[in-house]
């Protein structure tokens, strides 16, 4: 087994993963991901798909793919020509007896040197330079197979990437972190940077407000305090004390904001909820023929999750409760979760690549198709009222 593959085998095992269970979270075959691990590049569809094959492997475990990248291409390097002239390596045995013979026959002074009387002192011998650096080579190289290996790969960690920065996208969110990374979460007008700064019996968290520790299934918001209150609440999901290298799961949750206390200056009469959603729909737009309705609200307009997931690599744009536009190239395998409240627009650069599924009621789940493979799609999805009821419909904009 080369280099590569025991670097993916031994970070596979090491988190007790199968091919199987890798195949399905990566979307990349058993066939491709046991050629990786066995360092076996043939039958690919091409070297692009090995490339990036290799990168999503890589990072799913959490390994460096630039660097593993790097290592197969360098693969391919050509050994360097023998200069013109230059003396080449002593071959030995019947070869070398063949090569000096046919010298001999060709060169005059190699036969005049031949044609010497027995007697005749020999002329000085030539040191073995060629043999001897032959052999150190391949002492080296095997010294290196035997330990350089082992300390370098023996440990089972290869050497750190750059810390990452996450941007949460909509709640709940989860993420591993390793120490040096960071969580970009928007609270309003502001964005809270948290980082994971060590992990020991607890995972220390740095935030805007302080250092918070958090015990393995243990919840405190931003603030520091336990939950409920809190802007937003950080869950230390999975963790091991011992295994500090191998990261903390973290999960962000954005609690419901607490019901404000009536007003009792006045005393007022609010119109009945049917009084305010025949008023409602008399003034929200209608959907039309052309829309696609994902499902209908019997109980009105309310916020909403988008999961979107990737068959393949697309650049994707979206924009909720009409913020400022996000925009990211996603590749194969990779997933976006939107906390919705009334409205979403999304762009894809191919259609076809993503799939986006909504929950209502019910635990009923509903899929939305943008459209065919290579085509620009841009929809709108908000509430419309049809028939004398609510509907989350997706409009196609120009």
């Amino acid at each position: 087994m080369g280099e590569i593959g025991f670097i993916l085998q031994e970070a596979r095992l090491k988190k007790g993963l199968t091919l199987e269970r890798v195949a399905d979270d990566t979307n990349i075959s058993v066939r491709f991901l046991s050629k990786l691990e066995n360092d076996d590049f043939t039958g690919f569809p091409g070297e692009p798909y090995i490339v990036g094959f290799l990168r999503n492997y890589a990072d799913y475990l959490s390994l460096d793919p630039e660097e593993l990248a790097g290592i197969y291409k360098s693969r391919g390097a050509a050994p360097p020509a023998v200069a013109a002239g230059a003396p080449e390596a002593d071959t030995g045995g019947f070869a070398g007896a063949a090569q000096a013979s046919g010298q001999a026959q060709e060169d005059p002074k190699v036969r005049k040197e031949a044609a010497k009387p027995v007697g005749a002192a020999p002329g000085p011998r030539r040191f073995p330079f060629a043999a001897v650096a032959a052999v150190l080579i391949l002492g080296a190289a095997a010294l290196w197979i035997v330990f350089g290996k082992g300390f370098a790969f023996g440990k089972a960690e290869l050497p750190s990437a750059a810390p990452a920065v996450y941007r949460v996208e909509g709640g709940p969110f989860e993420k591993r972190l390793y120490p040096g990374d960071s969580l970009l979460i928007p609270l309003g007008e502001e964005v809270h940077r948290v980082s994971l700064v060590k992990i020991e019996d607890r995972a220390e968290l740095e935030t805007p407000s302080g250092l918070v520790t958090l015990g393995l299934g243990e919840t405190k918001s931003l603030g520091g305090q336990s939950t409920p209150a809190g802007l937003a609440d950080l869950t230390a999901v999975d963790f091991e004390a011992s295994k500090p290298k191998a990261g903390i799961l973290v999960r962000v949750d954005f609690p419901d904001p607490e019901p404000q206390a009536p007003d009792t200056s006045e005393v007022t009469i609010p119109p009945s909820p049917v009084q305010i959603e025949e008023s409602a729909l008399q003034s929200a737009p209608a959907a039309k023929a052309s829309d696609t309705i994902i499902f209908r609200s019997p109980r009105g307009p309310h916020p909403f999750v988008v999961q979107v997931s990737f068959r393949a690599n697309s650049l994707f744009r979206h924009e909720a409760d009409r913020k400022e536009w996000v925009e990211k190239y996603y590749s194969k395998g990779e997933s976006l979760s939107i906390n919705v409240s009334s409205a979403l627009t999304v762009w894809s650069s191919n259609a076809q690549s993503a799939k986006l599924s909504f929950q209502a009621s019910g635990a009923k789940q509903f899929d939305l198709e943008l459209g065919g493979p290579g085509e620009v799609a841009v929809k709108r999805i908000s509430w419309l009222r049809s028939e004398g009821t609510w509907v989350l419909a997706a409009s196609t904009l120009d």
